[in-house]
């Protein structure tokens, strides 16, 4: 593309088990068997344990997906110690444990039964993602993840290959071990040399032939810890060198138990050791972190142009992998309704328009559980459209309706045929009855889950008939009490997928497009069944009918997202006459989806852009950029030019280019399948937009001269981000917290400048716009203490405001006022010869100390208490000598309450400086400081001073 030596390498593309010290339920509280890990609804990726313990048995099964052509029976290796047990159990050796690779398990939702001496104990369904391979090599990368654990940090997230899931990293250099030992018939999998490792993670590996495996870690120091793995498990990738497959070990460890840094690992089989490896800790905190969430998509990962999004998992107290788009397109988004007064019972929506929906409606029992279908609703939200088909007692439609107020009503129905009398909004006869073919075998998965349903009427029925209903014996993992406006409480389950769920979608999926699609081609028109027949959504599910896969089959798996979390707020009325339910959950749907695609803005990329790009081969080759774009839809394409600078000219080839054709797509923020072409060749490259859209930044390979590079650009002309922002998310006001004030947080919304907070008293939101903040935190001082209230926020750039968020309530406390307290401390700030005097004020009260004698290293005195209430605060500060200048000090201190403060005078490196900071507080009464060795140090320089004469006097 460029005419130059070597910069076509550069830029021709110009373009871009478990210990004791691991916090779990405590088994005092639990019966005599208790499965820690996977949990009922849990994601799980990578590299995993199914763990758990058993206070009597002979041995421990775990089965995966019973009854399915993908079936998996898993000894587990048991029993092993487990002090934590030693209450339930009166004995410690308890602990079971199994190492399961996820990835090799594949997509989709699964189900797990855990059998101690073949009888049930658990039983559990889950999700797993993938990256679409069984372990994946020669991936890496590390992103920053802002505002975790807690706001105003950043965490960073590593790719481990042996995990195959992410870590938390650090910065430290971890040293090698000198001459490790070289066993052969032995292999230590995890931790390895120079691996990170974070959360609940696991010690793995696989021995030959051994009575125990022991691992011991930091030996020698005080804070060593020897831990007895679970040994053997049954490992078939032994079998060629072993002769057997029992041969697995593994032990789980909290490695948030350990401290941040590098340690050192030991593996003995028999007492001989066989790994020596040295491995660094990240850890966010030395507990079980509870109360923690947060999504994050990682861009380009695990390859240009493909998002993976991660989620935290509290059980594994760390990240796992909740979705990505490398294991291709979904056609369907599927959610639950955890909201028992909503009456559906589960969504699925269209991933690329979430707009475009449909549910399941049912009838619920006091408990949430689904007890009959009633009707199949479909909802545009960008237009309002809306329908829904009503079933009869033996599952059939019995009754088709609309948003135009047309009716149509079925009878007759054969195996190929039904039908079809058209009525309108008065109930008058207009057309029909007309007979339309129609797949009857379509409808009858739906007619069967309505007879499943029927008969399965407590949660308390025996697993047989549970099991000959189709239905998963436990459907929610958690309850949570709801008062309502009657003032009675109820508890709302909240379920996550299960396979009775996805039955609902997949039946009633293709029960309403062969329906609707009947209905079109009975001639009515402008039939809105058509535009259901014809959504994505439900076009899917009626191919797939045509494969035919059947039922909840694993590859209907493949093809539809589980949503990584459940839709619960969406209250409305049972009796609403139209989906005004289905539009509530799926947009919150939306909500939770929308971070996997990349920020859900698309730009307008015309213009000029100009920038730099650097080579990652030749590190010394530069060049500036100026790029012109031309975007059609998701189509890029354009021209630019390039100015190469270089510390080698020799290889760079200094001096002005001209560029070839480049091209591209555009998805969101993410710019795929950029190609450069000229003279010289094929360019490849990616960039990711910010969220201003007024920067792109990505990398680009060059694989017929072997380069490699970044590259990033900003807008210098041209184009327009005019998209509407999404309404905010994970919207928290203070319940309490605070005794003079509500304070209302949110997450940032992609390209918006602005917010608005809306102040209401009623749980339905919107009312009086109280506030336009530009960050994400807003502080209401204008209630009254106790009262509660209700917050939602709009998003908001120069083309308006999006919709209003999700409703949170919160209230003003009513907590006593909590104060500092300060002293002030004349130290070495003096004139030769004289005595000095250090004066401050804060909140309009002045204390004086005094250095009598600056002769002596005498730290001088205190002055008394005073006291201010917390917050943010303003000071003046004086210090005077009698032969010496005054110096004049002031800034600001943000002051927490009950807490102690010192200010004092001193004179460093870069002259007179008055420090302030906290100190220790006395325990007595009188509320004396004490301790000048904790101050922090703060400085404050003087705004004038005359230094002349002053010196340290020590």
């Amino acid at each position: 593309m460029f005419k130059y030596k070597y910069i076509n390498r550069l830029l021709s593309f110009v373009f871009l088990s478990l210990v004791s010290a691991l916090v779990l339920p405590s088994p005092a509280a639990q019966a005599q068997t208790f499965l820690e890990s996977p949990t009922q609804g849990s994601f799980e990726s990578g590299i995993g344990l199914i763990r758990g313990w058993v206070c009597e048995a002979n041995a421990i099964e775990i089965v995966i997906d019973q009854g399915t052509g993908s079936e998996k029976r898993l000894a587990a290796a048991y029993p092993s110690r487990r002090q934590d047990t030693q209450t339930a159990c009166g004995d410690s050796d308890n602990g079971f444990g199994v190492t399961v690779n996820w990835n090799n398990i594949g997509d989709g939702l699964h189900n797990l039964r855990a059998l101690a001496d073949g009888t049930e104990f658990a039983n559990v369904n889950f999700v797993v993602t993938t990256l679409g391979d069984g372990f994946r090599t020669g991936l890496g990368g590390e992103f920053p993840l802002s505002n975790f654990p807690a706001n105003g940090n950043t965490s960073t997230l590593g790719w481990s290959e042996p995990q195959q899931n992410f870590v938390f990293k650090n910065n430290v250099t971890i040293p090698s071990v000198t001459n490790p030992p070289v066993v052969a018939r032995t292999f230590l999998e995890s931790p390895t040399q120079g691996s990170f490792e974070s959360g609940i993670g696991l010690i793995r590996g696989w021995v030959c032939e051994a009575n125990a495996i022991e691992v011991v870690i930091d030996q020698g120091t005080g804070s060593e810890k020897r831990l007895a793995t679970a040994y053997p498990s049954r490992r078939q990738d032994t079998q060629a060198t072993c002769g057997d497959s029992d041969n697995g070990f593994g032990v789980t460890v909290p490695w948030y138990a350990f401290d941040s840094g590098v340690h050192n690992l030991r593996a003995l089989a028999d007492g001989v050791e066989f790994a020596n490896v040295n491995f660094a800790v990240t850890a966010l905190g030395s507990t079980f972190l509870t109360g923690l969430s947060g999504d994050y998509p990682l861009n380009d990962f695990p390859s240009a142009g493909n998002s993976t999004l991660v989620r935290w998992s509290e059980p594994h107290q760390n990240f796992v992998i909740a979705s990505s788009t490398v294991t291709g397109e979904k056609f369907a988004t599927i959610a639950a309704i955890t909201d028992l007064l909503n009456p559906f019972a589960a969504i699925a929506s269209d991933p690329r328009n979430l707009s475009s929906a449909f549910g399941v409606r049912v009838d619920k029992a006091s408990d949430g559980r689904p007890t009959r279908i009633d009707s199949i609703d479909w909802r545009d939200l960008a237009t309002g459209v809306w329908l829904r088909l009503v079933l009869s007692a033996d599952g059939l439609p019995s009754r088709y309706s609309d948003s135009q107020g047309l009716e149509a009503r079925f009878s007759n129905f054969t195996g190929n045929s039904i039908d079809v009398s058209f009525f309108n909004g008065n109930g008058t006869l207009i057309l029909g009855p007309i007979t339309m073919p129609i797949a009857g075998d379509h409808l009858s998965p739906l007619q069967g889950l309505v007879g499943q349903l029927a008969g399965v009427n407590s949660l308390a029925e025996s697993d047989k008939d549970l099991a000959t209903a189709g239905v998963t014996k436990k459907f929610f993992a958690r309850s949570t009490p709801v008062v309502l406006d009657t003032g009675q409480t109820v508890t709302r389950p909240q379920f996550s997928i299960n396979p009775l769920l996805l039955d609902m979608i997949w039946s009633g999926g293709v029960a309403m497009e062969e329906t609707l699609c009947a209905l079109t081609g009975a001639g009515v028109s402008n039939l809105i069944a058509g535009s259901g027949c014809a959504a994505p959504v439900v076009a899917g599910f009626g191919n797939l009918a045509d494969a035919p896969l059947g039922g909840s089959d694993p590859a209907v798996q493949q093809l539809v997202r589980l949503s990584r979390a459940d839709v619960d707020s969406a209250p409305c009325s049972e009796t609403s006459d139209d989906p005004t339910c289905l539009s509530a959950a799926t947009e919150k749907l939306e909500e939770i989806e929308e971070p996997l695609s990349g920020g859900g803005t698309t730009f307008d990329l015309t213009g000029t852009w100009t920038g730099g790009a650097r080579s990652t081969v030749f590190t010394g080759c530069n060049a500036s950029l100026e790029l012109n774009f031309v975007q059609t839809s998701d189509q890029l394409s354009g021209s630019g030019s390039a100015t190469v600078t270089a510390s080698s000219p020799a290889e760079c080839g200094p001096g002005e280019m001209t560029s070839g054709q480049l091209g591209g797509t555009v998805s969101g923020n993410q710019i795929n399948a950029g190609l450069v072409s000229n003279s010289s060749g094929s360019v490849n490259y990616s960039g990711t937009i910010a969220d201003s859209g007024e920067m792109i930044s990505g990398t680009y390979t060059a694989p017929s001269v072997g380069d490699s590079g970044t590259w990033q650009v900003i807008r210098e002309s041209g184009g327009t981000t005019p998209t509407v922002p999404g309404a905010p998310t994970n919207v928290s006001a203070s319940d309490g917290a605070y005794e003079d004030k509500v304070r209302i947080d949110w997450s940032a919304v992609t390209n918006a400048t602005s917010y608005e907070v809306y102040r209401s008293d009623s749980s339905s939101g919107g009312g009086t716009r109280i506030g336009q903040p530009s960050t994400t935190t807003f502080e209401d001082t204008t209630v009254s203490t106790g009262v509660a209230h209700y917050y939602s926020i709009k998003a908001c750039n120069s083309a308006g405001c999006g919709a209003f968020s999700l409703v949170d309530d919160g209230y003003r406390g009513t907590v006593a006022l909590q104060e500092s307290h300060w002293g002030v401390q004349a130290n070495d700030l003096c004139c030769t010869g004289s005595s000095s005097t250090l004066s401050v004020t804060l909140d309009g009260v002045t204390r004086h100390s005094t250095r009598a004698d600056c002769s002596t290293s005498s730290a001088g005195t205190f002055e008394g208490f005073a006291t201010t209430t917390a917050g943010a605060k303003s000071f003046t500060a004086s210090v005077t000598a009698s032969a010496c200048a005054t110096l004049t000090f002031s800034g600001n201190v943000d002051m927490a309450g009950n807490t102690c403060y010192i200010f004092q005078s001193s004179y460093q490196t870069e002259g007179p400086v008055l420090l302030y900071g906290t100190v220790s507080c006395a325990s007595s009464a009188a509320q004396s400081l004490k301790g000048l060795n904790a101050t922090t140090g703060v400085k404050v320089l003087p705004g004038t001073a005359a230094q002349g004469g002053w010196k340290a006097a020590r």
